[in-house]
């Protein structure tokens, strides 16, 4: 696994420690980290023995969204990946990849790393993929790939089904049962199908669409569709189709063409409405009659989209707003989550927090406050979305300022399950107003606990205002920076 979901308009770059504060796993130390999680590694481990299989583990990384990958951290986990490709000979590949990463060494990072692959592997061997559903498909990693199978939902909660699938295919490659290819469709479009969010929207019909053509269609085993991930800027960014077929046929065309065509006559239907600031204080401070809070989620700043996890905009309106019983997580500081921790449960005392990437996004704001509760960071998700997955936000602590209870980590993470909120004891339920970093991964979690939810555009990395980022590479005209 090589996963990064890259924003070239960040300033902060995926080094090496990036990756190895998120998820770093080599050789069999792989094996015991996604054993019984819903991801797609365990969907690998156990086709493996359902289908006889040896597996060689290589590397299994992962690192938050941000700037593009690192030179030096790319190549590191290239050259795992090829120096185990070395000890073969072996019957296939299995990748567990994003689709949207960029680096240093090339804007088209799965792109330049199946090529690589393929440089040593030879033609024949069959690789399998698995992709985000906000993969920016390019034309190389359609070319070099036999198989490539995508996220189905949004919240993503599949991914140990998309591993199945990928190695379920890959399985009757190897009995001589087809012979895969991967089929490419695309419009000029930076983001489609509604950010790919399901069940909703364009989304709503295509995936059905799909299911029917993988049954009734000869030839067609598996099609996925991709919103893009319009927040980079490269020549093939964008949403597209991917159909992987046994035998090459017109029809086979035809179908990947019907779909994305789905995608581009239904390029202005969204899901979802963005309000400002003004109006969350308002919707907050709303009596509480369900006894179930109401869930901000800050889309500007989304973590799980490249944002920086420190804007401060949301959290000062609240805060100017007394908006009380609140909590909100997450604040990305290490500074401040530093000297919380090192203050311990119970103090008393004024911090600087957040701002600090971009004060663009919010300047950093002084608060007053007590640390309810210090954590290390250790946390392991158990909502619907990465089950079981362990991850480490370092040291951080609960802090309240202002009727607030404010997640303070020295790492960032986008908020998508609860316990985002209770390794540091506080108990999401509890409040009449929650505050996420979060575009739409949060929903599977707190959707059924909130009584409302809405999403705030307080302007930061991840915003929709897609025409005020500087696009210098993509391919043009595109929509929607250009007319049709």
């Amino acid at each position: 696994m090589f996963s990064h979901e890259t924003n070239t308009f960040s300033k902060a770059p995926a080094d090496l420690d990036a990756f190895r504060a998120r998820r770093f796993f080599e050789g069999g130390d792989i094996f015991p980290n996604f054993a019984g999680t819903n991801s797609e590694m365990a969907a690998f481990m156990e086709a493996a023995d359902r289908h006889g299989w040896e597996l060689v583990p290589a590397i299994a990384t992962q690192a938050m969204p941000s700037g593009p990958v690192t030179a030096a951290a790319f190549n590191y986990v290239r050259d795992r990946i090829l120096s185990t490709l070395t000890e073969g000979p072996y019957d296939a590949i299995l990748l567990a990849l994003h689709g949207a990463m960029v680096s240093e060494a090339g804007e088209d990072g799965e792109g330049t790393l199946l090529q690589s692959i393929r440089d040593i592997a030879g033609p024949a061997i069959p690789i399998a993929v698995t992709l985000d559903l906000h993969a920016n498909v390019t034309i190389d990693m359609a070319r070099l790939a036999d198989i490539m199978v995508s996220y189905r939902t949004y919240p993503h909660v599949d991914q140990f089904e998309t591993g199945k699938v990928a190695a379920d295919l890959l399985a009757r490659t190897l009995a001589g049962e087809i012979r895969p290819m991967v089929l490419l469709g695309k419009r000029e479009m930076l983001d489609g199908a509604d950010h790919g969010r399901t069940p909703g929207g364009p989304m709503r019909d295509l995936l059905p669409m799909a299911r029917r053509f993988e049954a009734d269609e000869p030839g067609i085993l598996a099609i996925s569709i991709n919103g893009g991930f319009p927040w980079a800027d490269t020549l093939e960014t964008g949403p597209s189709v991917i159909a992987v077929v046994d035998g090459e046929t017109s029809r086979h065309h035809d179908i990947v063409e019907e779909m994305t065509k789905v995608i581009w006559d239904r390029r202005n239907e969204l899901s979802i409405r963005l309000i400002g600031t003004d109006e969350a204080v308002k919707i907050a401070r709303e009596p509480n009659r369900d006894g179930k809070p109401v869930v901000l989620a800050e889309f500007s700043d989304n973590p799980g989209g490249g944002g920086y996890g420190d804007a401060t905009r949301l959290l000062e309106a609240l805060i100017r707003g007394n908006v009380g019983n609140a909590a909100f997580s997450l604040i990305v500081d290490p500074e401040a989550a530093e000297r919380l921790y090192a203050a311990g449960s119970g103090a008393s005392l004024e911090v600087t927090l957040g701002g600090r990437q971009d004060t663009a996004f919010g300047a950093p704001l002084k608060l007053a406050g007590r640390v309810i509760s210090v954590s290390d960071g250790d946390m392991v998700h158990d909502g619907p979305m990465n089950r079981g997955v362990a991850i480490n936000l370092g040291k951080s602590a609960l802090f309240r300022s202002g009727g607030i209870d404010i997640v303070v980590t020295s790492r960032k993470a986008q908020v998508y399950d609860l316990q985002h909120f209770r390794f540091l004891g506080a108990e999401p339920t509890s409040y009449d107003v929650l505050a996420v970093k979060s575009a739409h991964h949060f929903r599977a979690a707190y959707e059924p606990i909130a009584r409302a939810v809405e999403l705030v555009d307080a302007g930061g990395l991840t915003s929709r205002n897609y025409r005020e980022l500087p696009y210098r590479r993509v391919r043009r005209p595109v929509f929607p920076l250009d007319l049709d």
